[in-house]
């Protein structure tokens, strides 16, 4: 994967300090340079990615990120679900975990195989939907159960 013609830089986890400190590092860091990083040593379990690129004045660019995941340990417990006693914790683990290691191969294989053209309409459609079933009250939302 890669920029184009930007300079992508990225933290795999705030400075693991006091909750608050963490936005107050990571906004005097980025606020610096317009770059994040160096990592500290120690991190929590929140990211950052930058992508730097310069835009003329009156111009337009897009920016094009993908997210990717990889949860192979998923368990009942974890997901809040019931279970048959004895096994709550008895791992689940999810199909995309058995064809990509990492979230980063996971990454790879959708950015090199995705036609975001065609998919962008779709993922924003879904995540309009989503957001509005999650937060207006249920007698707000479509009683066609296809939206």
């Amino acid at each position: 994967m890669g920029a184009r013609d930007g300079k992508v830089t990225y933290l795999r986890g705030w400075p693991r300090v006091k909750w608050w400190a963490s936005p107050l590092l990571f906004w005097d860091d980025f606020s610096d340079d317009g770059q994040l990083g160096p990592e500290a040593a120690e991190r929590n379990a929140v990211g950052s990615i930058c992508m730097q690129r310069e835009i003329a004045p009156g111009a337009e660019a897009e920016y094009t990120f993908v997210l990717a995941w990889h949860f192979p340990n998923r368990t009942p417990a974890w997901c809040g679900w019931t279970a048959p006693q004895g096994e709550e914790n008895t791992i689940i683990g999810n199909y995309y975990c058995q064809r990509f290691r990492d979230a980063w191969q996971a990454a790879e294989y959708a950015a090199a195989n995705l036609k975001l053209s065609a998919v962008a309409p779709l993922l924003a459609l879904w995540i309009a939907v989503a957001a509005l079933a999650k937060n207006f009250p249920s007698s707000a939302e479509s009683p066609d159960p296809k939206v």
